[in-house]
């Protein structure tokens, strides 16, 4: 129980613990299920207290910089914000092309949809976490790219309709909502005719 004069937590301070907790899970400490849990308690975290409670079985977070960065800071990947908003309600809406995201890019859709398309993204690694309530969300990603998805969908649904790949990026999805879908999926035939045209022009 969080003690009555705990300042509260702010959205850096629940960034931080969530990217210990990715760090664990690539280096097989905890589960990609507990991740997802842990995240979602990180998320909702509101004192210091609850997010310590998400670690103490984790060692704690080192903060030297790796040496292949700083040897090969030329072709490093640029820092991009730590989070990415998206946001449509009663409405539709499409991120393509150049859009830029965040660390993790967080869409949330309430009784719209929104399309989230990776294609063009030269970026390693992708994380979105989706929320949708009566409304729908698509996330569209290049053939070949390596794909983890998963989350929670009440009264709804949630899919991922690609086929596996280990290529670049790395897109990790979750989604999370009620009465609403979420889609992972490769480009359909008319969206990629409509790609070129615009490639070729």
């Amino acid at each position: 129980m969080a003690d009555a004069f705990e300042v509260r937590v702010s959205d850096a301070d629940r960034d931080a613990v969530i990217e210990r907790l990715r760090t664990a899970s690539g280096e097989g400490r905890i589960t990609l299920v507990e991740f997802e849990e842990r995240t979602e308690l990180a998320l909702a975290a509101k004192f210091p207290s609850e997010l310590a409670e998400l670690t103490t079985d984790l060692p704690e977070a080192s903060t030297r910089t790796p040496a292949v960065s700083r040897a090969q800071n030329v072709t490093a990947e640029p820092v991009r914000k730590q989070r990415r908003w998206l946001f449509q309600m009663m409405s539709g809406g499409t991120v393509s092309g150049g859009w830029q995201p965040g660390d993790r890019t967080i869409s949330l859709t309430v009784m719209g949809g929104q399309t989230i398309d990776c294609r063009d993204l030269d970026v390693d690694v992708i994380d979105i976490v989706a929320w949708t309530v009566m409304g729908g969300t698509e996330v569209i990603v290049p053939e070949g790219a390596r794909v983890d998805f998963g989350g929670f969908m009440l009264m709804g649904g949630a899919d991922d309709t690609t086929v596996p790949g280990t290529g670049r990026p790395h897109i990790r999805v979750r989604g999370y909502g009620t009465m609403g879908a979420i889609e992972v999926r490769h480009a359909k035939r008319r969206e990629r005719r409509k790609r070129q045209r615009a490639l070729d022009s």
